[in-house]
């Protein structure tokens, strides 16, 4: 636990060196939220590798492909990233050390692969796992499961079976005051229910990452204290991801 931990610090530090306030619409600090847009699929300039630095050249590093998750093949190659660069801040590459392995999220244009300059768009592999801020409330993964990253699958138990095609989860009032309920609709059994919302400006107002729920159990979230607008319920739940709209209505 100790190792995973000094880990984990690490790559915090080696994150807060490199970016350099940049100015974005909307800026995570996990992969998984960095990587994919509202619906839970990965950004289509995303290339996602699993790379091992070979050497720092100029303005970037060159790393070997070792397995792609997403994206173009490139699995054996060497390609070069460079430093991530936007109007008022820069990403930079001089962190990464020659011979360390990372789960890379490269952003591809018509000038080649770099880093993205919003969100945390990288990890740490050791001893076959994968460390870091994976996704809320997740920060680590191992490498063998890692596969499961389509649209942050990693986020659900790997051992599920195909999900139930009927099964769904019921979000109401959709117009709310005081709370928002969560409730499984046809479901076998009890299973986990992850939750994320988001205001109209794309701000993580509350989460819910080990919520077990079935028939007749539902997840209530408490909006009294939440301004009226545009609140996004983003759910991860037997193997998909929904996206429901709800409107916290003012008082009176």
């Amino acid at each position: 636990m100790k190792s995973i931990l000094t880990t984990t610090s690490f790559l915090l530090v080696l994150f807060s060196q490199q970016i350099r306030a940049c100015s974005c619409a909307f800026f995570y600090d996990n992969f998984c939220q960095s990587v994919t847009d509202w619906n839970g699929n990965i950004w289509t300039d995303f290339h996602i590798y699993y790379v091992k630095v070979m050497s720092q050249e100029g303005t970037g590093i060159k790393v070997r492909v070792l397995n792609t998750y997403y994206g173009e093949a490139l699995n054996g190659e060497e390609i070069f990233i460079t430093s991530g660069q936007g109007f008022d801040c820069r990403v930079e590459t001089a962190g990464f050390v020659e011979g360390k392995e990372h789960i890379f999220a490269a952003w591809k244009d018509s000038g080649g692969y770099g880093l993205s300059i919003c969100g945390l768009t990288f990890l740490n592999v050791v001893d076959g796992m994968v460390v870091g801020n994976v996704a809320p409330g997740i920060n680590e993964v191992p490498l063998s499961e890692f596969g499961e990253l389509e649209n942050c699958g990693f986020q659900v138990n790997p051992a599920h079976t195909l999900p139930d095609l009927q099964a769904t989860v019921a979000v109401y009032p959709t117009l709310a005051r005081e709370e928002v309920r969560l409730l499984p609709e046809n479901w076998n059994g009890v299973h986990s229910l992850k939750l994320l919302v988001f205001d109209a400006y794309g701000k993580m107002v509350y989460q819910s990452t080990q919520a077990q729920i079935g028939m007749g159990n539902s997840l209530v979230v408490d909006t009294q204290g939440w301004a009226s607008g545009v609140y996004f319920f983003k759910m991860n739940y037997l193997g998909r991801q929904e996206t429901v709209r709800v409107v916290k209505a003012g008082e009176g």
